[in-house]
């Protein structure tokens, strides 16, 4: 699941990123959350007809009711974050998925990530706590899982409202 908001500079690569995964079982969201720039008639040139991909032009709900508007319509029973502006591993979804699939008291699973810093001229891998007795022990400090790597079960994000909506999530 996709939200997009003035993105285009990012759509050939998430495109591809996703549409390479080796993960079979693949529905793709993208809400378009009232993009100003071409985001739009450049998703649809791309893959407006491609069958995993489905392209809800939302207006300018918010990222939040974006988010929503994704899960709500999804009839999977993962949902797994991808931002318009990030590349996945062909595997990431596979590996989260098994996971899950194997673990079914997990509600949420993470995953490290590369990260570049344009602006500092820095990339490094961000690594995330792996066990849950330490990924408890960061909450106290920070969110131990990226967001834009997660993936959760449907379910769990039914069982607590969904994302909370609010006016000033980018």
């Amino acid at each position: 699941r996709t939200t997009v908001l003035n993105g285009r500079q990012y759509i050939d690569n998430s495109i591809e990123s996703i549409l390479g995964q080796d993960y079979s079982d693949l529905e793709w969201f993208i809400v378009d959350d009232g993009s100003r720039d071409d985001s739009l008639p450049v998703l649809y040139s791309k893959v407006g007809g491609d069958p995993p991909v489905r392209i809800v032009e939302a207006g300018r709900v918010g990222r939040s009711a974006a988010l929503n508007i994704a899960v709500q319509q999804s009839e999977g029973k993962y949902i797994a974050n991808h931002d318009i502006d990030d590349v996945s591993f062909a595997h990431r979804l596979s590996t989260q998925a098994e996971i899950l699939d194997s673990n079914p008291q997990v509600g949420v699973v993470g995953g490290n990530h590369i990260a570049q810093d344009k602006t500092r001229s820095e990339r490094y891998v961000r690594e995330q706590p792996k066990t849950h007795a330490d990924i408890i022990k960061a909450m106290t400090h920070y969110i131990p899982i990226s967001h834009n790597i997660a993936t959760f079960r449907k379910s769990v994000w039914e069982e607590v409202g969904g994302y909370p909506e609010s006016d000033n999530a980018i």
